[in-house]
């Protein structure tokens, strides 16, 4: 955690480890129904301007090269976000808690903190660079009156030594629930 964060530990907590997700790129995020959404409005920008004479003009061609960039905005842009957020996040584990920092788009600082007990599921995912995870998150979707809501899990994403955070987070838990 960089210096400047408000860490309010307790007495008897101590910190175990450090870190900061990798800053690989996440082809994950590529695969997602903006991309599709992204590569539809370039392909029938291309469409129009190859068969449409009315796109063969100066005013033309710019509103073609504008629609080619929103289009590649909605493909590449969910990627390149999480991309800069991953280098802005921090990660720290204390005998009690894992705390996730992180600045998001506006600048603002954003920590938050999460119980480790023996209730906690951990898991390990990945194959090269692995993540620890151990929460879910829940939001309400844009269809929040229908009951629609979408979940994901919180964790350490992306980190080195993620086998040992995970060996240090079932040692908390063994030592919690005494």
């Amino acid at each position: 955690m960089p210096k400047t964060w408000k860490l309010d530990l307790q007495d008897d907590e101590e910190v175990l480890w450090r870190g900061h997700p990798g800053y690989n790129f996440d082809q994950r995020k590529l695969f997602k129904f903006t991309s599709v959404f992204g590569l539809g409005i370039i392909a029938v920008t291309i469409y129009a301007l190859l068969v449409d004479e009315r796109f063969s003009t100066t005013d033309g061609l710019f509103a073609g090269l504008f629609f080619i960039s929103i289009g590649l905005l909605f493909v590449f842009g969910p990627a390149v976000i999480d991309f800069k957020q991953r280098r802005k996040t921090s990660y720290l584990l204390t005998n009690r808690r894992a705390f996730i920092g992180f600045i998001n788009l506006f600048g603002d600082p954003i920590l938050k903190v999460y119980h480790i007990n023996q209730d906690t599921e951990l898991k390990l995912v990945g194959r090269k660079e692995l993540s620890v995870y151990f929460a879910v998150d829940t939001h309400k979707g844009r269809h929040s009156g229908l009951g629609y809501n979408v979940t994901f899990p919180v964790g350490f994403e992306f980190i080195k030594d993620a086998r040992k955070v995970f060996n240090l987070m079932q040692a908390i838990q063994r030592t919690n629930c005494d």
